[in-house]
């Protein structure tokens, strides 16, 4: 009996064994036969699968013509993925060494990006920079932030650097005792790493080592099976006419921290590039693209077995600028020319369509080229002239005599003269005590000018007793308002305002001050912009329009999705009479300067009649010099003002306006 219960107790065990093993046969045919739930079975257990983002085409920036300036190509950058560098410190140290020295061996240390590294000198003899102790420049901040969140205000650079190599034990000894790292490898380890941290490299945030390397250094690094390395497809905005319009077209970078929330909000991811100046960020709204998704597989080697595009990249709208190319190529040259002939360094030239408000062309010297702005900026940053700064919207100056054509207007218009009556000239203004010369027409012992003659010569004592003994402060004021000095112009960019010569702009106003401000003088600050914004308005007969940059908004296939209106600021009455009696002074100015007529119409070969001004404003020991003239005379098309720091003379600065007025005319 015991046997038989055995025997029994056997038999049942392996009954059930055969049933388990009929149910996994039964589970692996159902398997072999059912391909889609086979696939999920191994993905759930063998696969991986990551997302990321394809940067959408960024689009194109042109002139009026459609005349490319500025597009978007793709290159290859390489990046530390911190998901896959290794949490040890000698292997992750080791991993950016052996990516440095790839790029050494294959000359690709140019395309290193561009860092704010804080110390000069070889280690261990670290030092600050004279850069990263610059107050305000973005070494110094960025310093300043690190060592902020370090709660280490005050340490000096010897201490910084003994805490960074503490930290990320850059003083680890092997078996024998030697150092693993050399000096100069600490060095290079020391800039990659303080980098890291001021650009938070993260799991969210990998780390660019290098920028716009080719296919070819993509391979040489894939076959050194660095671990922690990987490279992307990136955009970046090429530059079609390099140097040229600098100052307006911007750049393009990285969100930051404090931008972040700002464009959180708008749907950007925060790997996004976005605009960070000039109508790079101006037109943002346009230009930006909306970027894709790519799905990647990995095996659980971390392979990677499939990669989809499960989003779709959108690209950016091209827009059009009012700029035309061939008159700010004209306007860059000849400032550069002007300043080499000159021994200058400092000006700008703006061109408008008066009819319009059309900015045709805005220079600024001296310049840089957008191309090679980053591995520059130290070196811009700390130049004495400045050559960041836009002089054409962001600099304001007094007008000097070119500011005679808005008194000349408001005497008119008011009835303080006609232009038919005179004033005396005795060496300049003798009157209430004011003693200010006049050393551009003989007036010995006197000379009787009529306002034509007076816009012809610059006779600063017709205009100071016009504006001092005729008119009053109030109603130049309301003049320059409506002319739109010291008014925003419009344009899309940042713009200083500057401000009108007034009492209430002034702690110290005199009688000299007020009577010197009807020749330009005083406190006017204006921009070249807004001076010639308000001779556009006067040209046009009292229309003050925008200013602006852009002029139409274009799909990828060339449809006008938007296109610019024409606004109207404010207006100025000018009658028939008035704007006939200026443009013939302006006129007649050009005529009887030997250095203006032969710039207009010998040197550029002008072939319609031009008006124009020239100014001088003392500035200390020195003179600003201007030049503001428009052409035809009857229908005038364009305006150009050009200013010259510490210049030469004014009708030595007619030799860029005419250069621009050429180059825009004579293609039409």
């Amino acid at each position: 009996m015991p046997q038989k219960n055995s025997n029994q107790k056997y038999i049942t065990l392996a009954s059930v064994f055969a049933i388990i093993c009929l149910i996994f046969i039964a589970r692996l045919a159902n398997l072999q036969f059912d391909p889609q739930k086979t696939d999920e079975l191994r993905t759930e257990s063998e696969f991986t699968t990551e997302t990321k983002v394809i940067q959408a085409l960024r689009g194109n920036i042109c002139d009026r013509n459609g005349v490319v300036l500025v597009t978007t190509s793709y290159a290859y950058d390489i990046i530390f993925d911190y998901n896959y560098m290794s949490d040890d410190f000698t292997e992750f140290n080791e991993t950016i060494l052996a990516v440095l020295d790839a790029m050494a061996a294959t000359q690709n240390i140019s395309h290193r990006t561009s860092d704010l590294y804080p110390f000069a000198g070889e280690y261990p003899y670290l030092t600050y920079s004279a850069e990263a102790l610059n107050e305000g420049t973005a070494t110094n901040k960025a310093l300043k932030r690190m060592l902020a969140d370090l709660h280490m205000e005050d340490a000096t650079a010897e201490e910084l650097v003994e805490y960074f190599v503490k930290r990320w034990k850059y003083n680890r000894v092997d078996d024998n005792g030697d150092p693993i790292f050399t000096n100069d490898e600490i060095n290079q380890l020391l800039r990659v790493r303080y980098d890291m941290i001021r650009m938070q490299f993260s799991s969210m945030t990998p780390y660019v080592i290098a920028e716009g390397v080719d296919i070819e250094f993509v391979t040489y690094l894939k076959e050194q099976s660095i671990t922690g390395v990987a490279d992307r497809i990136s955009s970046k905005r090429t530059y079609m006419y390099p140097g040229y319009a600098s100052h307006i077209l911007g750049r393009v970078g990285s969100i930051t921290a404090e931008t972040w929330e700002y464009y959180k909000e708008l749907g950007y991811d925060i790997n996004a590039t976005v605009g960070i100046d000039g109508c790079e960020a101006a037109f943002e709204e346009y230009l930006r693209g909306r970027d894709g998704v790519l799905t990647i597989t990995r095996n659980s080697k971390g392979e990677i077995v499939k990669e989809e595009i499960t989003t779709a990249p959108i690209a950016g709208k091209d827009v059009w600028l009012t700029i035309d190319l061939d008159t700010q190529i004209a306007a860059e040259d000849a400032l550069n020319e002007y300043m080499e002939s000159f021994n200058k360094n400092e000006g700008a030239s703006v061109a408008i369509d008066p009819n319009t408000g059309d900015i045709l062309a805005i220079a600024s010297y001296p310049t840089y080229d957008l191309t090679t702005f980053s591995k520059d900026y130290n070196k811009l940053a700390s130049n004495e002239f400045i050559p960041l700064l836009n002089r054409a919207s962001g600099a304001a100056y007094a007008p000097g005599s070119t500011f005679k054509v808005a008194v000349a207007l408001a005497g008119l218009e008011e009835g303080a003269i006609s232009p038919y009556s005179t004033i005396s000239c005795i060496h300049g203004y003798r009157q209430h005590g004011i003693r200010v010369n006049c050393e551009n027409h003989k007036s010995f012992p006197s000379t009787n000018l009529n306002v034509i003659e007076a816009l012809t010569y610059s006779c600063n004592a017709f205009f100071m007793e016009t504006g001092y003994d005729r008119l009053d402060i109030d109603t130049m004021r309301d003049y320059c308002v409506g002319l739109g000095l010291g008014q925003s112009t419009g344009i899309e960019i940042p713009e200083l305002v500057g401000q009108i010569a007034h009492p209430e702009n002034s702690s110290n106003w005199t009688a000299y001050e007020e009577a010197s401000s009807y020749i330009g003088q005083s406190i006017h600050q204006y921009t070249p912009l807004q001076v010639t914004s308000y001779i556009a308005t006067v040209a046009n007969g009292g229309t003050r329009y925008a200013s602006h940059l852009l002029h139409s908004v274009r799909t990828f296939s060339g449809e006008v999705v938007y296109e610019y209106q024409k606004q109207v600021l404010s207006t100025v009455s000018i009658s028939s009479r008035t704007l006939s009696t200026v443009k013939t002074g302006m006129m007649e100015m050009i005529n009887n300067s030997g250095t203006s007529t032969y710039n207009m119409y010998t040197k550029h070969k002008i072939d319609v009649t031009v008006c124009g001004k020239s100014g001088t404003a003392q500035v200390g020991n020195s003179q600003n010099c201007w030049f503001t003239a428009f052409a035809p005379m009857e229908n005038p098309k364009i305006v150009v003002t050009s200013m010259i720091e510490d210049g030469s003379s004014g009708a030595s600065v007619s030799a860029i306006d005419a250069a621009v007025i050429a180059a825009y005319l004579n293609k039409k």
